[in-house]
């Protein structure tokens, strides 16, 4: 008789991300990659600018824990 499984057991948690502003609020996206978060960012940046305004946003991890140096270096050659 095979052995039961736990729940969720071997299950692979996926980091995503989205960006947040106090002013802009949140995108409303999960991103499977920090790029992909930064370029919805600048798009956000971009219609804001297009209109005569700014954007406040920011990429976050969607579970709300804080980035990473890693992250943070690959947010910043995504803006190079």
């Amino acid at each position: 008789m095979p052995a039961k499984r736990k729940p969720n057991q071997g299950a692979v948690i996926m980091t995503t991300y989205t960006t947040i502003g106090d002013v802009r609020g949140c995108c409303g996206h999960a991103h499977r990659t920090i790029e992909a978060a930064e370029r919805c960012r600048q798009c956000d940046a971009e219609g804001c600018r297009e209109q005569g305004g700014y954007s406040d946003r920011r990429v976050m991890r969607s579970d709300g824990a804080p980035l990473d140096e890693s992250e943070m270096d690959a947010i910043h050659a995504a803006r190079s």
